[in-house]
């Protein structure tokens, strides 16, 4: 995953290869790409799980993965673990125009800085990868 200046001050964008999968801007990160909106909630919960992991002295969490729920309807539904917030799922289009899910998770505000959100970031990318669901936010296929 490569990061490259974004549009605005402070907004970052996220590469694999030379398509974008994600963002950090506002204190969060967000990935996008997913094809449906449950797609993209468990993407956001593996992600969740990876920072909260990231975030403990040990690496080991205490309690195992709950069930999570997607809660809200249209465009920008949320994730919801044991009644916490977790995610704000976001309804996206890919390059050619196809809908499709993406998340956002919070930064604590001190991992907000360039090189923690940075950081965090490619702890969620890696979380994803390893569980597959990178799967999602891959290139769009090439016209021939």
């Amino acid at each position: 995953m490569r990061v490259r200046p974004g549009v605005t001050p402070g907004e970052r964008g996220l590469f694999q290869s030379d398509h974008q999968i994600g963002y950090i801007r506002d204190g969060q990160v967000g990935f996008t790409g997913f094809g449906t909106r449950i797609a993209g909630a468990q993407a956001a919960y593996t992600g969740h799980r990876a920072l909260t992991r990231r975030r403990t002295k040990t690496g080991i969490l205490a309690e195992p993965p709950g069930e999570i729920l997607v809660s809200g309807h249209g465009d920008e539904p949320v994730v919801v673990d044991g009644g916490c917030y977790v995610a704000q799922l976001r309804r996206t289009a890919t390059a050619t125009g196809e809908p499709s899910w993406g998340f956002e998770l919070p930064l604590l505000p001190e991992e907000r800085g360039e090189v923690f959100a940075t950081s965090r970031a490619r702890t969620v990318w890696n979380a994803l990868r390893a569980s597959g669901l990178s799967e999602g936010p891959r290139p769009p296929a090439e016209s021939t």
